[in-house]
């Protein structure tokens, strides 16, 4: 995770260095540098919450590798020396992959951090065994009807047995 965290500071310094300052950064009205920059930060933060000892863990690796992906275009658009016009159009890209990133973060931090889906995943285990369980159990009643039947009609035989034992000896 310490390469992801070293690249998301490097893209707050390409960002605040490489994007105008304003609420309408290259014609997008609401989109601010500043927003920019808390959007990586937050990426940042929840980053810093994924533990060293997560590393081996399949979203962790997944969001290293796509991390690494996405962060290369977003360098590479902030590198890059279009006209203003074309680089217009490229933000809208940038933007897509910035929100990717973010998302990609959260959700692993949700997953790593927070043992989000875990939860779910075993919830859905619970559920599946109690439906299991459900059938045992119509199963199980279904076969004590039986037996109490049967007890009932072993009762019943025993005492005729025995009446009839008593009416012999008598």
């Amino acid at each position: 995770m310490k390469g992801f965290k070293t690249s998301l500071t490097h893209l707050v310094k390409q960002i605040e260095n490489k994007l105008p300052d304003g609420d309408n950064v290259l014609g997008y009205p609401g989109v601010s540098r500043a927003a920019l920059i808390a959007a990586v930060n937050n990426a940042y933060d929840l980053a810093q919450e994924i533990k060293p000892s997560d590393e081996d863990l399949f979203e962790v690796i997944s969001l290293k590798r796509a991390g690494s992906a996405i962060n290369a275009r977003l360098h590479e658009f902030l590198d890059s020396s279009k006209d203003e016009e074309k680089k217009k159009k490229a933000f809208n890209d940038f933007l897509d992959d910035l929100a990717l990133l973010l998302e990609k973060t959260k959700i692993t931090y949700f997953i790593v951090a927070k043992g989000g889906l875990r939860d779910d995943s075993e919830l859905a285990q619970i559920r599946k065994r109690l439906s299991d369980l459900a059938v045992v159990e119509k199963e199980y009643s279904s076969l004590i009807e039986s037996v109490k039947e049967d007890v009932e009609f072993i009762s019943k035989g025993a005492e005729t047995t025995k009446i009839i034992y008593d009416t012999v000896e008598n």
